[in-house]
């Protein structure tokens, strides 16, 4: 086999199949080059996804004769200073973005500096150079490229549709407006405007940034985020992170950012699932803007062709510091939840209510009326107490104010059963004021439970819904995680041992995790090949069913497969017997218990979500209300 040396044209291809993929690579690359440049004002324009046209513009710093002819040559940068890879404080370098473009385009440059009197301009086309000639053209530059990948055909049938191509741009510069918000950027897309953003110079630094990242992840996003603000050694991490019960079923509004470079990195990808995985389900992500900055020998930008991957001197440190910073924000943030929740709900109820114009209003014959107080002698129960206590509930009756008149009967009476008012003898509902309540009891007083799940609270200002299930299952996690943190889970022996049947490679798996699944506070034997039996288990558990959690521990353990250390999957594992052994749906409740529930949420951390990130409860203010009944 001959070895020849490949000719620079083809030197040129080879690597812009490296760096030209799509025409979103190409602004990223130009773009990129006027950040370096200085850049105040940048202007993209494309046509057909920039398939057929694409340009850059700029007011940077331009470039006279020299350094234009130098721009489209191989091995030609202005990025590196002392010829010291790994001290790069730009974002361009590596992948030589022009004179791959060139080989594959129809390649223009216009730029003047400011001490020149024109400008000047140079074409490139296929990968040959002209000759520059004279321009009229502004101080900064100017990039066109024209009939992408014209010269390699091939690579022209792998381009997607011309909205699959735009999106990707949108995408591209989104990233880079927010990593530059001092810069103005804006992108037209065949004659129409796609966004603007325009810089006001009276607005502080911080108010831009906001208001971009608020256009870019959307307005409600500054309602449900926190501040992410950390410093450790020369490490600095900021951004803004979303709450936990404000998700996306994929991860395209993560936005991060390694000395203002945006980045795809598989360690800050990996530190955000583990900064999250304890408060919301694994097939949800969460919306984050994150930028780290540190010094530039403590991370290798030239890693990646096109620049967005990175590698990280000591990446354990780095995974650990953006969790803890990430977690200090979620634990200050643990008891709020999504206000989307709210509205969500209060746009639901409005869907729900008829228009007026349905109802045909008969003539007023006054038939009955509806006592104010609820009386105490309707149906009375009592109910077994979680917490220890036996209250005496009411249910909603009607009284006939006279004796010969009736109600009107209705096709499907209203199942009052479904609402059990926190009405007792000693502290009657139309007594049962707020004055006493406490600030920081911020879930209120309970007031109904509604459909033997959902609890209603009342704060002065606010309507609050809780979910029963969703919230003791937060609480009893909680719990179940501090004793096992601290070795302090207790075990309380069956009188009776439960017995399972199992399968045999079930039974197999279950016993080569026996000494991790006993710290969790199990105690059992394998009896033969087909059974387990289960002779203690958790105290703090107390009665549930057995059988089904160890059914669902197995399938845990299956579906991280062989060879796999669940100590390090602890956290799904509790997760499991919180859900097991938490309040269900359906589990009727008294005033005592309800209350005991809302004050356990208030001291408890994370308790505006559930295991998997669902919320725990609904606000509804009361302006939320009064516009609801259009009294605003």
């Amino acid at each position: 086999m001959i070895i020849r040396k490949l000719s620079s044209h083809i030197i040129n291809q080879i690597a812009a199949g490296e760096v030209v993929e799509r025409p979103a690579s190409v602004i990223k690359e130009l773009v990129e080059n006027a950040i370096d440049a200085g850049a105040s004002v940048i202007d993209v324009i494309i046509h057909e996804g920039g398939k057929t046209y694409l340009s850059v513009s700029d007011n940077g710093s331009g470039m006279d004769a020299d350094d234009l002819n130098l721009c489209v040559e191989r091995h030609a940068t202005s990025k590196i200073k002392d010829d010291d890879l790994f001290k790069i404080e730009t974002l361009g370098f590596r992948g030589e973005a022009l004179p791959s473009i060139g080989s594959v385009s129809r390649l223009k440059i216009t730029t003047r500096r400011q001490d020149m009197t024109e400008g000047i301009a140079l074409s490139v086309e296929g990968g040959i150079k002209s000759s520059i000639a004279p321009a009229s053209f502004p101080v900064g530059t100017r990039v066109e490229v024209r009939d992408l990948f014209y010269a390699t055909p091939a690579r022209l049938k792998f381009l997607r549709t011309t909205v699959t191509e735009t999106t990707q741009i949108v995408d591209v510069l989104h990233r880079l407006a927010l990593g530059h918000p001092h810069i103005k950027f804006s992108l037209v897309n065949d004659k129409r405007t796609v966004f603007d953003f325009t810089i006001n110079s009276l607005d502080l630094e911080d108010k831009r940034h906001q208001d971009r990242i608020a256009y870019v992840l959307g307005k409600d996003f500054t309602a449900n985020s926190f501040v992410i603000d950390a410093v450790q050694e020369d490490t600095f991490i900021k951004g803004y992170a979303s709450l936990p019960t404000f998700n996306r079923a994929t991860a395209n509004l993560q936005f991060l950012f390694v000395n203002n470079r945006p980045v795809k990195d598989k360690v800050l990808n990996h530190a955000l699932r583990l900064a999250y995985q304890d408060y919301m389900a694994r097939d949800r992500h969460p919306l984050i803007v994150l930028y780290v900055t540190l010094p530039p020998l403590w991370v290798d930008m030239n890693v990646h062709p096109a620049k967005i991957e990175v590698r990280f001197r000591d990446p354990q440190k780095m995974r650990s510091q953006i969790i803890a910073a990430i977690r200090s924000g979620l634990q200050q943030n643990g008891f709020r939840t999504s206000t989307v929740l709210s509205q969500d709900a209060v746009n639901r109820l409005q869907a729900s209510v008829p228009q007026p114009s349905v109802f045909h209003q008969p003539p007023y014959q006054p038939q009955f009326s509806l006592n104010k107080s609820y009386p105490s002698s309707n149906a009375v129960s009592k109910t077994d107490s979680l917490f220890g206590d036996q209250v005496t509930q009411t249910h909603l009756g009607l009284r006939d104010t006279h004796p010969t008149l009736k109600p009107p009967s209705v096709s499907q009476p209203y199942n009052y059963e479904s609402i059990r008012f926190a009405n007792t003898p000693e502290a009657p509902l139309e007594h049962n004021t707020l004055e006493a309540c406490q600030d920081e009891q911020f879930m209120g007083q309970a007031l109904a439970q509604v459909y033997k799940t959902y609890i209603l609270s009342r704060t002065q200002d606010n309507l609050i819904i809780t979910d029963q299930h969703a919230a003791h299952e937060r609480l009893v996690y909680e719990k179940f995680k501090n004793a096992y943190k601290f070795g302090a889970i207790q075990k309380q022996l069956l009188l009776v041992p439960e017995f399972i049947e199992l399968p045999p490679q079930a039974l197999t798996l279950f016993n080569q995790h026996k000494e991790a699944i006993e710290k969790l506070g199990f105690d059992f034997d394998v009896l033969g090949d087909s059974a387990l039996i289960i002779r203690a288990t958790p105290t703090l558990l107390g009665d549930f069913d057995i059988k089904q959690t160890v059914l669902d521990l197995i399938d845990n353990l299956e579906e991280l497969g062989q060879g796999v250390n669940i100590t390090e999957h602890f956290d799904q594992f509790l997760g499991t017997l919180a859900c097991h052994t938490s309040i269900r749906a359906g589990r009727v409740m008294n005033v005592s218990e309800m209350n005991s529930l809302l004050r356990d949420m208030e001291q408890t951390p994370f308790s505006g979500q559930c295991n998997h990130g669902r919320p725990t409860y609904v606000k509804l203010s009361k302006v939320e209300l009064e516009k609801l009944f259009e009294r605003r």
